[in-house]
């Protein structure tokens, strides 16, 4: 909706700025007739001109935002993972060190077979364990990409920020 808006004005602000452009090729060619047309017409043509850029700029900015926002929104999104991750591989290590203390009590009470069936559940427990690391590495690979993203969006930002500032020095000198 704001992008619709912001593109309509600026849309609206290149067909003033060529309407004058216009004109002032024909008030040039009757400078001689009346010189304050022309300086009237470079006057709606600067204005014209300050508006699309002020309107262009508007819509790059909210570009800019929204690609912000939205990799933050990926970044939380990437924390909650891992975080879940992480507690999930807790809760393995826990459930796995329970089973080996019961497989402890059992082997005191002799029993072979309570044994091998704890047994194969640690195992399968410590496969659960290094599924639950390998998803929590992946994690935090796509957090450190997300941030790269985020600093890259900044530079730039500061880069048009400062580029702006130098065209609207050119344009007030």
């Amino acid at each position: 909706m704001l992008a619709s808006i912001l593109g309509l004005f600026c849309v609206d602000a290149w067909r003033e700025m060529q309407k004058y452009i216009e004109r002032e090729e024909q008030a040039k060619a009757e400078a001689t007739v009346n010189p304050d047309t022309l300086n009237h017409i470079l006057m709606w043509k600067f204005r014209s001109q300050r508006n699309l850029y002020i309107s262009g700029f508007s819509l790059f900015l909210w570009i800019v935002i929204q690609r912000l926002a939205s990799l933050l929104k990926d970044k939380a999104t990437a924390k909650a993972e891992a975080s879940a991750a992480k507690s999930q591989a807790e809760s393995a290590s826990r459930t796995a060190e329970l089973l080996l203390d019961q497989n402890k009590e059992k082997e005191e009470k002799g029993a072979d077979e309570v044994e091998q069936e704890l047994k194969d559940k640690v195992k399968e427990m410590e496969k659960k364990l290094a599924s639950a690391q390998k998803e929590l590495g992946e994690a935090n690979k796509e957090l450190n990409q997300k941030d790269k993203e985020i600093e890259a969006m900044k530079s730039q930002a500061e880069g048009l920020t400062r580029e702006y500032d130098r065209v609207c020095e050119e344009l007030q000198e």
